[in-house]
């Protein structure tokens, strides 16, 4: 990845809100989980429901990126119904 400095890779506590890559043009969220911690991977509609329910400072975070950030989704459908 271009432009990506790897070395300052970060990982929060689980079930935290996460920064994985940090640039000085923008940040990369694994908002879905990451293989490395299986118990926080968001795939079936039960872990959707258990992430809303338990994710609310991490929804009202996304919101504040989301307003008054760009932002790109990679690897999200927008067909996909949650």
């Amino acid at each position: 990845m271009d432009g990506f400095d790897l070395g300052r890779l970060k990982e929060g506590k689980k079930g935290a809100f996460r920064r994985y890559l940090n640039y000085v043009e923008g940040e990369l969220y694994k908002i879905h989980g990451c293989i490395t911690d299986p118990d926080n991977i968001v795939i079936a509609s039960s872990d959707y429901s258990n992430f809303r329910s338990n994710a609310k400072l991490f929804s009202a975070k996304l919101l504040t990126l989301i307003s008054k950030n760009p932002v790109i989704f990679i690897g999200y459908s927008i067909s996909e119904s949650e």
